[in-house]
């Protein structure tokens, strides 16, 4: 019982501040400083903040000025907010108006924001400038904007052009030689005319029935010759080559996206072997290359009627697909019209050789849209509201 009275006795005994031997105690905060920390009430065996009562003085002294001097900082160059759902302030972070000054040293001595950063002001005027013009913001890269683009280019239009329509007895008519005692031409190829070759390979050479065709003309360009105004400056080729022309001309831009009328090359090969000194016959390989590529940018020249009086039958068109119109050419040359614009195709066999005063000629045969098939009987069927007497008609 002594020795626990004696201990009680020593606990209570305490000692006047500032006396020897007596434990050193915190300054008290400043007004409007946050206070220095307290214990709070661990477990036992928890760790913990260390106790301000086992500080010295001095530390905790500092450390109370530090708290106070950055509270003010904080205070004087941050702007209160109030925070969403309550009546606290918030603190917002300082934003710059531009970049800091250029220096020329690699470490700066302060901390801040990089001159690739972007800042308030900047970004102001460039949000300003993205409303509007919307194209030029990142939305317009995005999956969604590219879809709605690329099906606009599928809903694009395109003119279809227009072209002289000729009909078949024009062209009949042209189906001859030249008449040189008016001063007509002759077609361009000369000993290598369609009209002489073909009738070289079904009768052989020497034959009479092979000739050159006359040039042949636009219904506008024949009536200004016979006005007396001349043939065209450049001489032209006639019916049989320039429809021959006009069908592989198209068959190159079916087959070659890359194919550009006017200026791809026309000829089976692109180029030619030296095997000695031609220099005029280069200069006129060029020149017939030019002459061919001029040709085909003008294609076609005219169109033909079809199932009409003095037309043609569809069967003697040129068949263009559907396809062509996502071709190069159907879209940036004179070659898109052939997608609307009926042109006879070339096809050996509608021609046919005759002799009229001793004179060849050529005769289009099964591909007028109002002959009867040579001969044979065969006519057009009768409409649905013709007279019942046309059914009772004997057959021949």
């Amino acid at each position: 019982m002594d020795g626990a009275a004696a201990a009680t006795k020593k606990k209570k005994r305490k000692r006047a501040p500032g006396s020897p031997g007596a434990r050193p105690q915190p300054a008290p905060s400043p007004a409007g400083s946050p206070s220095a920390p307290t214990p709070r009430a661990l477990g036992p065996g928890s760790p913990g903040p260390p106790s301000p009562l086992a500080l010295p003085l001095s530390m905790v002294e500092a450390e109370a000025e530090a708290a106070a001097g950055s509270s003010a900082t904080a205070s004087s160059s941050a702007t209160p907010v109030a925070a969403e759902g309550g009546s606290k302030p918030v603190s917002m972070a300082p934003v710059p108006d531009g970049p800091p000054a250029a220096t020329r040293e690699l470490l700066a001595s302060e901390t801040g924001i990089g001159i690739d950063e972007s800042y308030s002001k900047d970004e102001e005027a460039l949000n300003t400038f993205l409303r509007l013009h919307p194209m030029l913001s990142a939305e317009a890269c995005s999956q969604r904007s590219l879809h709605v683009m690329a099906g606009m280019l599928e809903k694009a239009t395109m003119g279809a052009g227009q072209l002289p329509v000729v009909p078949k007895s024009h062209d009949d008519a042209f189906l001859r030689p030249p008449n040189e005692v008016i001063g007509e031409r002759a077609c361009l190829n000369g000993d290598r005319c369609l009209a002489r070759f073909i009738a070289q390979l079904r009768y052989g050479p020497g034959t009479r029935y092979a000739f050159t065709m006359t040039e042949f003309l636009l219904p506008a360009q024949q009536q200004a010759f016979l006005n007396g105004k001349g043939l065209p400056q450049r001489r032209g080729k006639c019916l049989l080559c320039t429809r021959y022309f006009q069908n592989y001309t198209y068959i190159l831009a079916r087959s070659d996206p890359s194919f550009e009328a006017g200026k791809t090359g026309m000829g089976l090969q692109v180029y030619c072997n030296a095997v000695g000194p031609s220099d005029d016959a280069a200069g006129a390989a060029v020149h017939d290359d030019a002459q061919l590529k001029q040709a085909a940018a003008e294609l076609p020249t005219n169109a033909s009627p079809v199932s009409c009086r003095d037309g043609y039958k569809p069967a003697a068109m040129l068949f263009v697909d559907e396809e062509f119109a996502n071709m190069r050419t159907a879209r940036e040359s004179n070659l898109g019209k052939l997608l609307f614009r009926p042109v006879v195709r070339f096809h050996s066999s509608d021609y046919k050789y005759v002799l009229e005063d001793d004179e060849p000629r050529i005769v289009q045969v099964g591909i007028g849209a109002d002959e009867h098939t040579n001969g044979l009987g065969f006519r057009q069927p009768a409409s649905a509201g013709g007279p019942a007497s046309a059914s009772k008609s004997p057959r021949r």
